[in-house]
């Protein structure tokens, strides 16, 4: 008799899931088992994130929840820009000015998205 129907708990299963498949993949790529491994990834995460839900409301004309291709194409606009920073050998700061520069244009991105919206209502 949940309001959900359970999907909330389907829901944190998938997203476990994922992130045990996730930490597998760190776990290769690394070579062996590293807590730390994956330091700093949440920034990372955050950003495509945001991008994701900007693309949602531009492609969709309204706020509303990323679907699978718009958090693709967040992740990938974040791989592609945080892989050129390290080919680049660029210092680590700047890894975090591009992560701040996605968050602010994800923002004002998104409050003119709001903004334009309304004025069509």
């Amino acid at each position: 008799a949940h309001p959900g129907g359970g999907g909330a708990v389907r829901g944190f299963a998938v997203v476990g899931a994922a992130a045990g498949i996730a930490g597998m993949m760190i776990a290769a790529r690394a070579g062996y088992a590293a807590p730390m491994a994956s330091f700093g990834m949440s920034l990372d995460v955050l950003c495509a994130m945001a991008l994701a839900e900007v693309v949602a409301a531009l492609r969709k004309g309204k706020p509303c929840s990323p679907s699978v291709g718009d958090v693709l194409v967040g992740v990938s606009v974040v791989a592609v820009t945080m892989n050129a920073i390290a080919v680049a050998a660029l210092a680590p700061t700047v890894r975090y000015a591009a992560h701040a520069a996605f968050l602010l244009a994800a923002f004002a991105l998104s409050r003119r998205t709001r903004r334009a919206i309304t004025t069509l209502r």
